[in-house]
């Protein structure tokens, strides 16, 4: 456990959805039991990059393995979920192309992180990746999500997000694109359309700052997941409720004991 938390892998039979009353029996304290957990397993195939940003190097939880070619974030007590990846200026994780990394809008992808900042951010890139025929950027202007697309001549065009991204909160922002639409998404709701076609992103792929380094973030990031597919509005909001610090979706009962399950005492 770290900061007295811990972290928990599962996969579960659809059937726990349809019972009366879902239940997960956590069984702890045999030091003879035998290791079987496998975290990349709780992933479906359409999840290819989850970075939690625990331990002492950020690492993808999936199966794909997609680790960082470079990192020089620093990992800080108090994120989200246990530790964060802690930005200053100039600092950046990059995730150099893969297959299984491939953006393609005809399939549709998703992208979503977690972010906390104290300071301003007047131009601060949150997530970039390029590709042949241009790039897309998630960046954050003030306290104002933005949406940046590029193509191969370097034309830009901007959208800002609705809604205030306010200093010292944790927040979180979503992106999902289709073949024709860009969908942003605040703190689990939707924050603007662009009716936009993106042709496919295979490039590096940046967090915390632009690809050369530059318009650096200023915060902390935490829980920075990549799927393959456009997740739907209610995914989206399901993760902001399980994994936000208000979360209510999850309750945990008193230990018990064998005796207690029996009437006795615990």
């Amino acid at each position: 456990a770290v900061n007295e938390m811990a972290f928990i892998w599962g996969s579960l039979p659809k059937e726990v959805t349809t019972a009366p009353d879902p239940s997960i029996w956590l069984y702890f304290g045999n030091p003879a039991a035998v290791d079987g957990q496998e975290a990349a397993g709780v992933f479906d195939l359409a999840h290819v990059l989850s970075h939690t940003f625990s331990g002492k190097a950020v690492k993808d939880a999936t199966a794909n393995a997609n680790n960082p070619a470079e990192a020089n974030s620093t990992f800080t007590e108090g994120g989200l979920i246990g530790e964060s990846a802690s930005f200053q200026a100039g600092q950046t994780i990059r995730v150099a192309a893969a297959p299984s990394l491939l953006m393609s809008p005809s399939t549709g992808w998703t992208v979503s992180t977690w972010l906390k900042f104290d300071q301003a951010q007047p131009d601060a890139v949150v997530f970039q990746r390029g590709g042949a025929s241009g790039s897309f950027t998630l960046a954050l202007k003030d306290q104002t999500a933005v949406i940046e697309v590029a193509d191969a001549s370097g034309n830009k065009q901007e959208f800002k997000g609705q809604g205030s991204v306010t200093p010292a909160t944790w927040h979180h922002l979503a992106i999902t694109v289709v073949a024709d639409k860009i969908t942003l998404y605040l703190d689990g709701n939707p924050a603007g359309e662009l009716p936009i076609k993106l042709d496919d992103l295979d490039g590096d792929l940046t967090v915390g700052s632009a690809a050369g380094g530059n318009r650096g973030f200023s915060g902390m990031i935490d829980q920075f997941d990549v799927f393959k597919v456009a997740r739907d509005a209610n995914a989206i909001k399901f993760d902001v409720k399980m994994q936000g610090p208000a979360s209510a979706l999850l309750t945990y009962a008193d230990d018990v004991t064998p005796d207690s399950e029996e009437g006795g005492e615990s």
